[in-house]
């Protein structure tokens, strides 16, 4: 089993230097972070397929438990040391797995109080507003008129897709409300801290440009610790967690586990080779791909608003991926 998923990684790691090498490593991020978003789709997909047979923490479970496992294999068959003998890339590596972690489990929780759509709002609007803020202050980046202005466009596009009620007429929604949801201000305490998550989770991105080097399973190794820890005491807090079959928890680890061992990794990459604020604002084609599966899969055809919404995304990101790298 070692040496298949050696193997396995090593014939991807020569197929990655195949694509830097063939388009070099700014553009090579593009291919990256695209491969990231269809890897989080197939995990969105599969959790609304199974929608309440398992619970989603223990999704996050599972992908901490494989993510740290396969790490460890991966490391020691490539004699790669697991400790950095540079305290400060050391405590850079720990920040970035207590980010990524962190944010996951909070996004779940959030979920149990607000919509979908007001998460995605959320997410889709501050990732590319603070990475590339962050990547300006810290890291100097220069970025241009077309880029803010494509980066601003997308956000409108991706509140058309979730939250297409906003650009009606009508100043009520047509959408039955359930008390499920938090409100008034409660659901505001709850966007405010989602908020806050988030645009500290955005200096995650900065971080593997720091880290940029190291090899970037190496560099995840504290994110499946923390994510494994995080969700377990989650799951003691709000007690949720079902026993499943053994079919569907095999299907589970298949997906969250090396799925998501799979999906760090090329987030890594992406982040390490291309411009951080580039790279979370592409992450907006995830949207897209949810929009597709509702016509495709679930058979629900969506209005000429969020039609025209996921246009605008899909537009935006292609032509953000065909500008020149400065």
């Amino acid at each position: 089993m070692r040496r298949l998923i050696s193997y396995s990684l090593q014939s991807f790691s020569a197929i990655g230097h195949g694509i830097e090498n063939t388009l070099g490593k700014e553009h090579a991020s593009i291919v990256y972070i695209i491969l990231n978003v269809l890897i989080l789709f197939s995990a969105m997909a599969f959790t609304r397929i199974h929608n309440g047979e398992f619970s989603s923490l223990q999704g996050q479970f599972w992908r901490g438990c494989l993510h740290c496992l396969l790490t460890y294999i991966v490391l020691q068959e490539e004699n790669i040391p697991i400790a950095i003998n540079d305290p400060k890339k050391e405590r850079f590596r720990l920040l970035r797995g207590f980010l990524g972690g962190g944010q996951v489990i909070f996004v779940f929780l959030s979920l149990k109080k607000l919509s979908i759509s007001d998460v995605y709002i959320v997410q889709t609007s501050v990732t590319p507003l603070f990475t590339g803020i962050y990547d300006w202050i810290i890291l100097k980046n220069k970025y241009n008129k077309s880029e803010i202005s494509l980066a601003l466009v997308s956000i409108i596009g991706v509140t058309m897709i979730v939250k297409p009620d906003l650009f009606l007429a009508s100043e009520v929604s047509t959408q039955a409300t359930t008390s499920f949801y938090a409100e008034g201000t409660e659901r505001l305490l709850w966007i405010v801290m989602l908020i806050i998550v988030q645009a500290i989770w955005c200096l995650g991105g900065i971080v593997l440009k720091m880290l940029a080097g190291m090899h970037p399973i190496q560099v995840s190794y504290h994110y499946g610790l923390l994510c494994c820890l995080l969700s377990s005491i989650a799951m003691v807090a709000t007690g949720e967690y079902q026993i499943i079959s053994w079919g569907l928890t095999l299907q589970v680890i298949l997906v969250f586990g090396f799925g998501g061992f799979l999906n760090q990794v090329v987030f890594v990459k992406a982040f390490q080779l291309g411009k951080p604020g580039k790279m979370g604002l592409l992450m907006n084609l995830f949207v897209v791909c949810g929009f597709l599966f509702e016509i495709f899969y679930l058979e629900e055809y969506p209005s000429f608003i969020k039609s025209t919404g996921a246009v605008i995304v899909l537009v935006c990101s292609v032509m953000i991926a065909l500008q020149k790298f400065k």
